[in-house]
């Protein structure tokens, strides 16, 4: 009878622990209620998010608002750099961007140009909502305007911190 308690113990131990790991795996890639978020967006060189890119000092901020319909729209504001190279100073913003979703669709931003505040607020429709969530990685390409200079770029964007507005 000893022997038997133990081994009912045992399998339900086990079960406890597989129940809590799927918990932990599901949580974390829950998908985000319809509402605004702030949240914090990186620009990469790198997929794997280790070498920052120059271009991420012109990223001001970025809100999503996710929709009901299950899609996303993302506002990114931007502000013009100065670059110094080879002690010459130069300024540039950005002039336009695509956003490849997970699956590889692209997705272009839009922008009506400077605002009050001299930046730039690009806008992004029709995002698929259950692809941001916490750590989210897309592949990106850029135009940037540096004088009178376009400057075409590629690299990953990563989202973090999401915070309910």
């Amino acid at each position: 009878m000893k022997k038997l308690f133990k081994k009912f113990a045992a399998i339900g131990m086990a079960a406890m622990m597989i129940m809590a790991m799927g918990v932990t795996t599901f949580a974390a890639e829950e998908t985000l209620a319809a509402g605004n978020y702030s949240v914090d967006t990186a620009l990469y060189k790198d997929e794997a998010c280790t070498e920052i890119s120059m271009g991420d000092d012109a990223l001001v901020s970025t809100a999503v608002t996710v929709n009901n319909d299950g899609t996303a729209t993302i506002y990114f504001t931007t502000k013009d750099i100065e670059v110094t190279r080879l002690g010459i100073t130069v300024t540039g913003h950005l002039k336009s961007m695509m956003i490849y979703d997970a699956n590889g669709t692209a997705y272009s931003a839009t922008t009506e140009g400077k605002n009050d505040n001299d930046q730039y607020v690009f806008t992004v429709q029709g995002f698929p909502a259950d692809q941001l969530n916490e750590g989210a990685v897309f592949s990106a390409s850029f135009e940037a305007n540096v004088i009178i200079i376009p400057v075409n770029m590629s690299g990953y964007m990563k989202f973090t911190n999401f915070v309910a507005q």
